[in-house]
């Protein structure tokens, strides 16, 4: 019980608006301990893995066999709830490999601080995590878990592969995964918008380096479709090189004509499409999956009959999940 003494008339009203503004926070106070911030609870945040599922060593510059290398595993984590949530956080646990050495990089915490988000907000949140380089190929699972600094979490597990290319042979195939792109003419100095589309097949995924001759055009944005901001890395554009990185737990078809994603270019000559793009492994190996988990060709089909196709062989060099 909160008890108040006036000792006026004079101050009456200022000690009764006190009092009232006293008792106004004890009540919240009562409130707030009996009722804390309910737990976070399955369908209140997505979480999925946007990098891609597959750490290549570095051909360039191996390290003694059965020493780590350091890639970078990201997640997206989206606030389905409906409503704001406080003080999230993503922990990175439980990781168990075919081999030893799968394990979070020196100094890189397990947990990440995400924060507030509002409802439909989502963040990435990145971890440093070592494996090892073999002359075989590897695997790991772990999981991450999503909190709210209450009891309640969400778990969600995912599967990682370490290749190196030094020692892998070509996987056997599934099929071919085919993008299509429409045959045009750049005309130098104009913008032309690129669209990538699908060509009605099951897919759980795919990634490749789309290579554009930066001698002969710039990229100047990067368009989006299915494949959004969190599966393109634009950070050697400059360079005429983008890496592309889709996957879902699920099969999704890639309907004819459906806009993957899209890039704009500018020529600096008057030049055909087909003279100027290209898929390859430059950065990222280039493969698809299909909804058995097998291997697919990765092949980009310009106009009617013009064929490029990404050699399955991993490129020498070193993907950028890995910088």
């Amino acid at each position: 019980m909160i008890h108040l003494k006036i000792k006026s008339n004079m101050n009456s009203k200022r000690t009764l608006l006190a009092a009232g503004q006293m008792m106004f926070l004890a009540v919240l106070f009562c409130l707030v301990s009996a009722n804390p911030l309910q737990a976070l609870n399955v369908g209140e945040v997505g979480v999925r893995m946007v990098s891609a599922p597959i750490l290549l060593s570095d051909a360039d510059n191996p390290p003694a066999n059965g020493t780590s290398e350091v890639a970078q595993i990201g997640f997206e984590v989206r606030n389905t709830s409906g409503t704001i949530l406080n003080d999230l956080y993503a922990d990175l646990s439980n990781i168990n490999g075919s081999v030893s050495g799968f394990t979070l990089a020196a100094g890189q915490e397990a947990s990440q601080f995400i924060g507030t988000l509002k409802a439909g907000e989502s963040k990435i949140v990145y971890w440093e995590f070592s494996f090892p380089y073999q002359q075989t190929e590897e695997k790991a699972s772990f999981d991450v878990t999503v909190g709210d600094k209450n009891p309640g979490v969400v778990v969600v597990s995912e599967n990682i592969i370490a290749r190196n290319p030094d020692y892998m042979q070509k996987p056997s195939t599934y099929s071919d995964l085919l993008f299509r792109a429409p045959e045009q003419m750049l005309l130098a100095g104009q913008g032309a918008d690129v669209w990538f589309t699908g060509s009605g097949q099951d897919v759980i995924g795919y990634q490749f380096t789309l290579n554009v001759n930066p001698e002969k055009a710039k990229i100047e944005n990067i368009l989006y479709g299915v494949a959004e901001s969190n599966n393109i890395m634009d950070k050697f554009a400059q360079s005429g090189r983008v890496t592309v990185s889709w996957h879902q737990l699920s099969a999704r078809v890639l309907e004819e004509g459906e806009q993957q994603f899209g890039i704009r270019l500018i020529a600096t000559k008057d030049i055909l499409l087909s003279d100027l793009i290209q898929i390859s492994s430059d950065y990222t190996a280039a493969e698809g999956y299909s909804p058995t988990g097998d291997l697919m060709d990765v092949k980009l089909l310009i106009g009617d009959d013009i064929e490029i196709e990404a050699e399955l062989i991993f490129a020498q060099g070193t993907s950028p999940d890995q910088n």
